[in-house]
């Protein structure tokens, strides 16, 4: 029997590119057997969009309760044997759901299947054709968890999920507000094998209203937190541990770097000295003695790098 395929779409003041997502979804040459918007208490014109659409999705209106809350909402509701994620504001390229399925029907054994995407502008002007290729990803299929220690390179709306494997894993932790989703693929892929689809499927935005920046504090904030707690949740390999280590200590150098800049100095310190504990072979070194000087010196070693990276792209 053919697996029935259900896509959700949480969507908040997602008004300007709604339209161009939705057509994108019913765009599949193997269409999804339901869509599912999830309206997250939006105060723009999201719902008007979404409606204007008939029969073609499932509009749901709820109180704002954020990304993880919206999608849970709608998995809740959805019929597919298979859970396809999508965000508001990406773009599906035409045959992405038929290969996902097509892998998933000849492994029946992958929990989950992703892929590498395209991140372009709000017009769809392609800025990086390869996210793999721009971030000196890995990609893995099979059993990936470990090398996702090193690295997260499994983005939300590439993947389509099992209706089982939520049952197995559990659903979005709602208490999160940035980078939901690696939590959640770090249980899947924990507990499930997963596919790999060759090439790029998703136009992923990049604008000034997305919560997709990777290194924004908040988001680095709670990839440490997240770092911390692995090792609580999962029985890891030697191996394992010390690779997140090794990331715990680029994540607290990062901290340390935008608290310097931030003029935070005895902060940023604290943060360079969390880095060095759990690997000293970062720039946290850097940061700390920085964060002893006065912000005079400060100051002319910011400009000295912004005059040299000026020089540098002239």
């Amino acid at each position: 029997m053919a697996p029935s395929v259900s896509v959700i779409i949480p969507a908040y003041n997602a008004a300007p590119f709604l339209a161009e997502c939705l057509q994108s979804v019913l765009g599949q040459t193997r269409r999804p057997d339901e869509i599912i918007v999830v309206d997250d208490g939006s105060t723009d014109a999201t719902p008007e969009i979404a409606k204007s659409f008939g029969q073609d999705i499932r509009y749901f209106r709820k109180p704002n309760g954020g990304t993880s809350s919206a999608r849970n909402f709608g998995i809740a509701r959805a019929a597919g044997s298979l859970i396809a994620l999508q965000d508001a504001d990406d773009v599906w390229l035409p045959k992405k759901l038929a290969l996902q399925i097509d892998l998933l029907s000849r492994h029946p054994e992958y929990g989950m299947v992703y892929s590498d995407l395209s991140e372009v502008n709000e017009t769809l002007h392609v800025l990086q054709p390869s996210k793999f290729a721009a971030e000196g990803l890995r990609p893995r299929e099979g059993w990936i968890f470990k090398f996702r220690m090193s690295a997260d390179f499994i983005f939300a709306s590439t993947a389509v999920v099992r209706r089982e494997v939520f049952d197995r894993v559990g659903n979005f932790k709602e208490s999160v507000r940035f980078q939901e989703d690696m939590d959640f693929f770090n249980r899947v892929t924990y507990h499930f094998p997963v596919g790999l689809v060759p090439g790029v499927t998703v136009l992923r935005r990049r604008h000034g209203t997305n919560l997709t920046n990777n290194y924004n504090e908040g988001s680095l904030r709670y990839r440490v937190r997240l770092l911390e707690e692995i090792p609580k949740e999962f029985k890891l390999s030697p191996t394992t541990l010390f690779n997140i280590r090794i990331q715990r200590a680029k994540h607290y150098a990062r901290l340390a770097r935008h608290d310097l800049g931030m003029g935070r100095c005895e902060q940023s310190r604290s943060e360079a000295l969390r880095s060095i504990r759990q690997w000293p072979f970062t720039s946290a070194p850097v940061y700390f003695v920085l964060g002893c000087c006065p912000k005079t010196v400060i100051s002319k070693v910011k400009r000295l790098k912004d005059s040299l990276g000026m020089r540098h792209a002239s």
